[in-house]
């Protein structure tokens, strides 16, 4: 073996490996506001089909808030002005027509310009290709930007969450929350806790109730609002003796089901909430069921807003990344 013709290579490659992960580590952070996304897409594009269904995707109202907010806040730049001051953004969506593509496709790269950063390769060639493929891809789409949101929040919570609370719940309830700075116990009995954060004029919950699995069809709208008003009416008192917390049932909560890994089926509950017979209040709310195989107990914990004349479209967000960070003692094993 000649090390002597070895070693000039094993050098050139990691300086090739030390250059690459300095290039990750020296990359700036993101800019841009939460939900803030660039789309680089040519003027005549814009004005089209194309522009569009993008603004069908991207701006369509989110369900389940008191008035219309838009899913993300668009901002539209033609590529030749798609330079550096644009490229830290958090998330941008790159869209390309052009006959030389063979195939649509969409191609995802994160942290290419900036860190955490998700970038969107939409390509496609022709225009009616283009509206084919996002109308094919739109819940792909948003929930590539949804979840990439959500992962920086619950990687900065992780960062400032408060131990005391989350080592509270693994040991009484087993269940386990990342719970960031701010909020305090409000309620802990055997079966509900509430986690309160107030801002004056804005206030943001954390409820997680428990009852018996006994029912295969638990994961239908009725039960689980019938669950959560049971629950809230004894638990959520109002400001007024006698008023406590109900689901708004006049716009009914929007249910979707899916899978999680470590959890399995999820229950996702969408609504509003309001104060029965006290003060007019109410807001958003969010809530996350799923079945507790190793305890044969229904979990559920649900995020919920209250923030009269703003706008709540990201206090929302926030309160998603406290709840989606559930996990249960033991029940990946079980499955």
């Amino acid at each position: 073996m000649n090390l002597k013709k070895i070693i000039p290579v094993l050098l050139i490659l990691l300086t090739a490996v030390s250059c690459r992960n300095s290039q990750t580590v020296l990359l700036p952070a993101v800019t841009g506001n939460a939900g803030d996304v660039i789309l680089v897409l040519d003027e005549s594009y814009w004005k089209s089909a194309v522009g569009e269904e993008f603004r069908k995707i991207l701006e369509a109202d989110q369900v389940g808030l008191p008035q219309p907010e838009p899913l993300f806040n668009v901002m539209q730049i033609p590529h030749d002005a798609f330079g550096n001051v644009f490229k830290s953004q958090r998330n941008i969506l790159v869209a390309k027509i052009s006959p030389d593509f063979k195939e649509p496709k969409i191609i995802v790269q994160k942290d290419l310009w900036a860190k955490p950063q998700i970038v969107l390769n939409i390509v496609a060639n022709s225009d009616s290709s283009m509206v084919k493929l996002l109308r094919d891809n739109q819940v792909r789409l948003v929930n590539y930007l949804q979840n990439m949101e959500r992962k920086r929040l619950m990687d900065n919570y992780k960062k400032n969450q408060q131990l005391n609370l989350k080592l509270k719940l693994e040991k009484e309830h087993h269940v386990e929350l990342t719970i960031p700075n701010g909020y305090r116990l409000a309620v802990d009995s055997s079966n509900f806790v509430w986690l309160n954060q107030d801002m004056g004029d804005v206030v943001q919950g954390v409820l997680i109730y428990f009852y018996p699995y006994t029912d295969k069809n638990t994961f239908t709208l009725d039960y689980l609002m019938k669950k959560r008003d049971q629950f809230v009416k004894e638990y959520v008192p109002g400001e007024i003796k006698g008023s406590y917390m109900t689901t708004e049932h006049e716009f009914k909560p929007v249910l979707t089901e899916y899978k999680i890994k470590g959890l399995g089926i999820v229950a996702q509950l969408r609504g509003l909430w309001k104060m029965k017979d006290g003060i007019s209040m109410g807001g958003p709310f969010v809530s996350l069921s799923v079945i507790d195989v190793k305890r044969d107990r229904i979990v559920t914990v649900e995020g919920f807003v209250f923030a009269p004349g703003k706008t709540k479209m990201n206090l929302v967000r926030q309160v998603e990344a406290v709840i989606y960070s559930l996990k249960i003692n033991d029940q990946s094993q079980t499955e």
